[in-house]
């Protein structure tokens, strides 16, 4: 199940690497991903529950190049996943 949300995180930096002009596919893919998650009983806030983790595991992946400027650029690519997944979870 991690493997799923790995490849969203994955496939949304592929798209704002490859256009970051336009991050519309990108937005849309998180929309959609919010959608699918409606059924389960989850509440918009649970997924806000999930950046610290993501932060620990991104952590670990990159060792000693996981500084304070690291952390900081992927708690806003967090932030900005987090917003369009909610809006689509909302919607």
């Amino acid at each position: 199940m991690a493997n799923l949300y790995l490849k969203v995180f994955d496939d949304v930096i592929v798209v704002v690497e490859e256009s970051p002009a336009d991050c519309s596919s990108a937005i849309k893919k998180l929309n959609t991903l919010g959608k699918t998650h409606r059924p389960f009983g989850l509440k918009y806030d649970d997924f806000q529950k999930l950046e610290e983790p993501f932060l620990s595991m991104v952590g670990e992946l990159l060792g000693d190049r996981y500084t304070d400027k690291a952390e900081n650029l992927f708690r806003k690519f967090f932030q900005f996943c987090l917003r369009y997944i909610v809006e689509g979870f909302q919607t």
